[in-house]
């Protein structure tokens, strides 16, 4: 399994996105029979398809990943991206809300909220939102 994630990053670094799809499609594919497996197989193909604008693929495979581990943060926010993709913002905002709580070193999530908020005309929030990134950016541990 981590061999495929290997060369799922190997190809899409150097743009082979076609054969990165289908290292990471084998990789979570086998990950799917282990008896605890990984969120990460599925996140980073559903990360690879959200680059590459799959959004309907990138929801599922996010969502499998986020059955395997609730409680992770990157899928969460990747699925944020994803959900504002297919244009359902209100479930995007909750999903950036949600990898924005469960990582607090994470900033990128706040950055996208504040750009939504800010698209949506709901400006309180998105200066929260701005002020709580600025935050997490100027501190000494942050993320994305």
């Amino acid at each position: 399994m981590g061999s495929c994630d290997s060369l799922g990053f190997c190809s899409g670094e150097g743009g082979h996105n076609a054969e990165a799809q289908t290292a990471f499609e084998k990789s979570a594919r086998m990950n799917r029979s282990e008896s605890r497996p990984s969120p990460w197989p599925p996140a980073n193909l559903g990360s690879l398809l959200l680059r590459l604008e799959k959004f309907p693929e990138a929801e599922a495979a996010l969502r499998e990943a986020l059955r395997y581990d609730p409680r992770l943060a990157i899928a969460h926010y990747h699925l944020g991206r994803t959900l504002e993709g297919e244009g359902k913002k209100e479930d995007a905002i909750a999903e950036y809300q949600a990898a924005a709580e469960l990582d607090t070193n994470l900033a990128a999530p706040l950055h996208s909220l504040d750009q939504l908020y800010r698209r949506l005309g709901r400006a309180e929030d998105a200066q929260r939102a701005l002020a709580e990134y600025q935050r997490r950016k100027a501190g000494p541990t942050h993320n994305l």
